[in-house]
């Protein structure tokens, strides 16, 4: 839900549902999901070095390839809006956890 307000640009209510979804999530993936998606939608409104907290907070909770993945493209994302150069260097160790992929083609 939290998403679909961020992307219908409510995001003071996009805020206040990942607030609720982090203080109810039942496991510490979930959590750090909510937290991740959270700081998203914060880097949205310009508040980047609220999102940039957030997401070196999570890092040592990203173990696999994937997880790792999304959190160097996720935070370049961030870093776009702020400084390209470093969202450049992000998006690329992002690129580098693809070769880890193991992806099911259908």
């Amino acid at each position: 839900m939290g998403l679909a307000l961020s992307n219908l640009g409510d995001y003071e209510a996009s805020l206040r549902c990942y607030d609720e979804a982090i203080a109810f999530a039942t496991s510490p993936d979930n959590r750090s999901t909510m937290r991740l998606n959270k700081a998203c939608t914060l880097g949205e409104i310009g508040r980047y070095a609220e999102a940039i907290d957030v997401f070196m907070a999570e890092k040592k909770n990203q173990d696999s390839a994937f997880d790792k993945f999304c959190w160097y493209d996720n935070i370049g994302y961030i870093y776009s809006g702020i400084n390209p150069q470093v969202a450049l260097y992000y998006y690329k160790k992002a690129e580098s956890y693809l070769d880890n992929l193991s992806l099911i083609h259908i």
